[in-house]
């Protein structure tokens, strides 16, 4: 340590702490010391270890040594203050036995310093310990040693410190003279009760019986109180004072059966003259109030600064809880139409209206924040309405019910439904036997179904005619696949209609529809064959008696990074496929939008296996259609025009897709007997106990990779145990793993890395 001039203070100093009056405590040569700010040595390193209290003169310190191995409070002159000799101890007997003393506070207004003392203590169970207390920095004792915790809190209102002791199971409060204010007993719990920790709750319950033995006895509450730091009851409650939502400072309190509200210091903002109080509302903490029999909203009165009742109704409901707050804002189209009108209009011109309600944030002393034009529906005399949440009444009560539909508000009169707005401009006239939300009609749709007479049609979320009311229905099945085509049936089969234009794709003549693979097709099924349609609606592909499934073929192509686990590069080529199976389990091939035959009738399986000879022509979907086929349960390889590049020779063929070969794998007997042996092992251990594997002969299975051209040139022989590609982003690169090493190859199949395998990263 140096001063400002450069002079060697101290050296060899080491856990250098340095506080916010500039004093610093330091250990050299294995001793803590304390350095004053101008450097002057304040106590010599003498102590094991040294605790300042701020702002004060006055140190806890460790002391280890021959004649003494404890905890002291002493002064900057090294004087000692705690503890002192007893009648049955000496100074250096009660030191040995306190464990620490820790400084918790310094009032500056009083000029007391206050110090927690722990002791040693054997006592195994928390209940029967006795070990801490509080002094203050003359070491006069504030809190006796009598309780096993003692945890501190400063008020944030007066800088008053008090103190929470736990003794025997149960919490006393006390003040910073050390004067109880309030204690737990068995049928007694206290707790802090605002966040300046000035105020204190003491919950009183019946006891439970008289043979009960520790711990609480809780049973049927008493009265909760709020009581300061003196001990004087400020709120008493016959039930539980519980804040309310959303952040405010209210709380809710009983007296004689009524229910009022007081803030965080315990003033009464409400008296105590309703018969419930409850949270309401979905956007902030809407406060809602009954009072024999009728609801009110709590507002804010910005005049008097105060929170009243607005006007009562029969019953208060929240509109919904993912309606927006700034609906009325929303341009709402409104389709004019007469009210004998069964169907809904589409002419142009329809009226545009444009609200001017916006959200409107109250702010108050009390914390209580709410969007003064948050919905609500209330009721009076049977008859339902919509308000805002300062009683601002947009639709009176003329309605049976009001339900939140998307951008617009379902309404009911006796059995029928209309639609309307948050400002009671007709939408849908009343003539509908039902309007409902459905998710089979689209996926993330913002559609309606109406109902009428046995007819359905289809609106939008502004109450635009999507499609007209005509004799259908909705069938039980997902839509999700096709977006913006509907199923309809009629009469027990299945038809299609483009939803933005209501033209009928498909007529209901179909026994079945399925959407459930497909985003580009339909497959249908017509008096029990299959037939494929595109999304117009136009016939692809008409399958005979011997068709048993038609799907589409997966040609996307992914390059995958093993290093990241992710997808790098992900292609999917223009050419489209269909996959024709018959009721033999033989597929056949053909192309999509023509329905011409790539593939004869004759496979177990066609997968796509396209190749590009670049990453650039990759990229831009230059890529050669070749196909990997299965007869004989082998693999080969057949090009777009049919022809047989590779034939059926293979147990596996997968395309590299960039470079342009090809994994080839065949299953090959292991010949190594212990390999065989160590396998017919592990069958036994997992519980196999009879199969041709474990005879003494038998000879296991597995598989031997290698790498070939689309004219079936060995690139690598079919050797390797296993053989993968790794894509960069950059550059592709092919790893085949032979004999517990790795072999690594660039796009050209040039080797350029030998590696042992356990050193490969991400393998």
């Amino acid at each position: 340590m140096v001063d400002d001039e450069g002079a060697v203070l101290y050296t060899r100093l080491y856990e250098i702490q340095p506080y916010d009056d500039d004093r610093i405590v330091a250990r050299r040569q294995g001793k803590h010391g304390v350095i004053g700010p101008d450097g002057q040595l304040i106590l010599d390193f003498d102590y094991h270890d040294i605790l300042l209290s701020p702002d004060t003169s006055i140190y806890s310190v460790e002391i280890l040594d021959g004649n003494i191995e404890g905890s002291v409070l002493i002064d900057d002159s090294g004087n000692w203050i705690y503890p002192s000799a007893t009648k049955n101890k000496t100074a250096i007997e009660a030191a040995t036995e306190i464990k620490v003393i820790y400084p918790i506070h310094a009032n500056v207004d009083t000029g007391i310093s206050y110090f927690k003392v722990k002791i040693e203590s054997h006592e195994q169970y928390t209940d029967t310990i006795k070990n801490t207390g509080i002094i203050d920095h003359t070491g006069r004792t504030i809190v006796p040693i009598e309780y096993y915790r003692i945890d501190s809190e400063i008020s944030c209102s007066n800088n008053k410190l008090t103190f929470m002791g736990w003794k025997s199971g149960y919490l006393t409060i006390m003040n910073e003279l050390g004067q109880t204010i309030i204690e737990e007993q068995a049928n007694r719990s206290v707790e802090v009760f605002n966040k300046n920790k000035s105020l204190f709750s003491l919950k009183v319950y019946e006891p439970k019986s008289k043979q009960f033995i520790g711990g609480f006895d809780y049973t049927g509450l008493i009265t909760e109180k709020i009581v300061n730091e003196y001990g004087k009851v400020i709120i008493e409650s016959d039930s539980v004072i519980q804040q309310l939502d959303g952040g405010s400072i209210l709380y809710r309190f009983m007296v004689n059966n009524k229910f009022g509200l007081i803030d965080d210091e315990a003033n009464i903002v409400i008296e105590p003259i309703f018969d419930d109080i409850t949270n309401v509302g979905s956007f902030g903490p809407v406060i809602k109030v009954e009072k024999s029999g009728k609801q009110a909203l709590i507002i804010y009165d910005l005049e008097t600064d105060t929170l009243v009742p607005s006007s009562y109704y029969d019953y208060i409901s929240t509109l919904s809880s993912h309606y927006p707050s700034n609906l009325q804002q929303l341009q709402a189209r409104i389709n004019v139409s007469d009210s004998t009108n069964s169907e809904p209009s589409t002419v142009s011109g329809s009226l545009i209206k444009e609200n001017s309600f916006v959200p409107n944030n109250i702010t108050n002393k009390y914390g209580y924040e709410y969007d003064a034009n948050e919905l609500f529906t209330f009721v009076k005399n049977d008859k339902q309405g919509l308000m805002t949440a300062h009683n601002n009444v947009l639709i009176p009560n003329n309605y049976d019910s009001i339900t939140a539909y998307k951008r617009l508000l379902k309404v009911r009169l006796g059995s029928k439904y209309g639609l309307v707005t948050t400002v009671d401009e007709t939408v849908l006239p009343i003539v509908y036997d039902d309007i409902t939300e459905d998710s089979r009609i689209g996926r993330d749709s913002n559609l309606f179904m109406i109902k009428k007479e046995g007819r359905q049609g289809i609106l939008d979320e502004f109450g635009q005619v999507v499609v007209p009311l005509r004799d259908m229905i909705i069938p039980n099945i997902l839509n999700t696949s096709l977006e913006d085509i509907l199923i309809f049936e009629k009469e027990g089969l299945y038809g299609l209609i483009e939803m933005k234009s209501g033209k009928q794709l498909l007529p209901a003549e179909f026994e079945h529809i399925n959407v459930e693979h497909y985003t580009d097709y339909i497959l249908a099924q017509k008096e029990g064959r299959y037939e494929l349609y595109d999304r117009a609606g136009s016939l692809v592909y008409k399958g005979d008696d011997s068709v048993t499934d038609i799907e589409p073929l997966n040609t996307r192509i992914r390059l995958d990074s093993f290093s990241s686990q992710n997808v790098v590069l992900e292609i999917q080529p223009s050419e489209q496929y269909i996959k024709i199976a018959d009721n033999y389990g033989l597929v056949s091939l053909v192309e999509a939008k023509e329905g011409k035959a790539i593939l004869a009738n004759k496979y177990q399986e066609i997968r796509y296996a396209g190749i590009a000879n670049s990453l650039e022509g990759l990229r831009n979907k230059e890529i050669t259609p070749i196909y990997a086929v299965q007869r004989n349960d082998k693999f080969g390889l057949v090009n777009a025009t049919g022809e047989m590049l590779i034939s059926e020779k293979y147990s596996l063929l997968a395309p590299l897709h960039y470079p342009p070969f090809f994994m080839a794998a065949n299953i090959v007997a292991i010949e190594d007997e212990e390999e065989n042996e160590r396998l017919r092992q592990k069958l036994k251990d997992q519980g196999v106990n009879s199969g041709a594997y474990l005879e003494e002969n038998s000879r296991f299975n597995t598989f031997k990779f290698g790498v070939i051209d689309k004219n079936d040139t060995e690139l690598l022989p079919l050797e390797y145990s296993s053989i993968f590609s790794n894509f960069n982003g950059n550059a592709v690169y092919i790893y085949a793993i032979k004999d517990e090493m790795v072999y690594q190859y660039d796009a050209n199949m040039t080797l350029i890395n030998t590696i042992p395998e356990a050193e490969l990263e991400f393998w």
